[in-house]
C-alpha cells in the first residue's frame, strides 16, 4: 500500500486504468466504502451488525453494479448508543488515510425503525465546484434471519492488505433478495437499481425460491407491513411495466455502472424485455 496523497487523483487512475471514465466519482466513493467499514472494524463496531443491500452484493458477493451506502440490520435489540465512536472512529480514519477533511453527522431522531449517520468527505478541496461525497449509513432495528460471514472483495490494487481481511456477518443472497421485493413492494420510491439488482439475484444459482419467500414473509412482519404488501402485491405488473418504460431507468443505471456495461445491457431493447419477463415471473412467486 502506497500512500495516497489524493483520493481524487487516485479515482482518476483507477478509471484511467479500467477504461472507467464515467465512473470517477464512484470510484471514489467505493474507496469511502473500504475506509469506513475498515474503520468499523478496528474499532469492534461491525460485530454485532449484519451487513445488506447494494453495497454488500457489490463488495461480498461480486456484483458488477456500484452502489452508495452502507446498509446493516442491527437486530431488535439494536440502540445507537451501541456505535458511540463510530463518528470519530471514522473521521479519524478517513482523514488520516486520504488527507481529507471528513465529518460524521449522527442520527436526529430517536424514534425511528433505522438510524443513519452521514459521512460527508472533501475529497476535492481544492475544488470548491465540486461537491462533498455522502454516504449514509443506516442500521435498521431488525433481525437478519440468514446470515453468513464472508470477506470483502477488494476492486483494486494498491489498497491495505487489512481491506482482504474484514470479516463481516452479511445476509445471504436469498435474504438480500427478499429484501429487495419487500421494498419494491412496499416502497413509494422507485430505485430503478433494486430492478437490476433483483435481476442479478435472480439468476444466482444459490438462490432457493423457496427460501425467499419464506424470508420475504419475515420481512413483511419485520417492518409492519402485512397489510400493506397485500395492498400493493396486485399492482406490481403494473409498476414493473411502468418501470421499464421510464427513461430514467436508463438515467439512474448509468450512475452505478460502466458504460461497457450498460451498452450491452440497458441500451439494448431486447435485454429490457428479457429482464422485465424475468422478474414478472419472479414476482408472481412472490404472492
Amino acid at each position: 500500500m502506497h500512500d495516497i496523497e489524493s483520493i481524487s487523483e487516485y479515482a482518476q487512475q483507477l478509471a484511467a486504468e479500467q477504461n472507467l471514465a464515467n465512473m470517477v466519482r464512484t470510484i471514489e466513493k467505493e474507496l469511502l466504502h473500504y475506509e469506513i467499514l475498515d474503520a468499523l472494524d478496528n474499532d469492534g463496531l461491525l460485530d454485532d451488525l449484519v451487513f445488506q443491500g447494494g453495497t454488500s452484493l457489490r463488495l461480498c458477493y461480486g456484483a458488477e453494479r456500484y452502489s452508495e451506502d452502507l446498509d446493516f440490520a442491527g437486530g431488535q435489540g439494536f440502540n445507537r448508543s451501541d456505535l458511540a465512536t463510530l463518528k470519530d472512529c471514522i473521521e479519524e480514519s478517513v482523514g488520516r488515510r486520504y488527507h481529507v477533511s471528513a465529518n460524521v453527522k449522527s442520527p436526529k431522531k430517536n424514534d425511528s425503525t433505522i438510524a443513519t449517520w452521514t459521512v460527508e468527505v472533501d475529497t476535492s478541496p481544492r475544488h470548491t465546484d465540486i461537491p462533498r461525497q455522502r454516504i449514509k449509513i443506516e442500521v435498521a432495528s431488525v433481525d437478519a434471519h440468514d446470515a453468513i460471514a464472508r470477506t470483502l472483495n477488494v476492486n483494486y490494487e494498491g489498497l491495505p492488505n487489512s481491506y482482504a481481511d474484514i470479516i463481516l456477518n452479511v445476509e445471504s443472497q436469498n435474504e438480500i433478495l427478499a429484501d429487495k421485493v419487500e421494498a419494491f413492494v412496499c416502497s413509494p420510491h422507485l430505485r430503478y437499481r433494486d430492478l437490476w439488482d433483483l435481476a442479478w439475484l435472480g439468476k444466482q444459482p444459490s438462490i432457493d425460491m423457496e427460501k425467499v419467500v419464506e424470508l420475504r414473509k419475515l420481512k413483511e412482519s419485520d417492518y409492519r407491513e402485512i397489510e400493506l404488501y397485500k395492498e400493493r402485491y396486485p399492482t406490481i405488473q403494473e409498476k414493473l411495466a411502468n418501470a421499464f418504460e421510464s427513461g430514467d431507468f436508463l438515467s439512474e443505471l448509468s450512475r452505478f455502472l460502466p458504460a461497457s456495461v450498460i451498452s450491452r445491457t440497458v441500451q439494448r431493447p431486447l435485454w429490457m424485455q428479457s429482464t422485465q419477463s424475468q422478474l414478472e415471473g419472479l414476482f408472481k412467486q412472490m404472492a
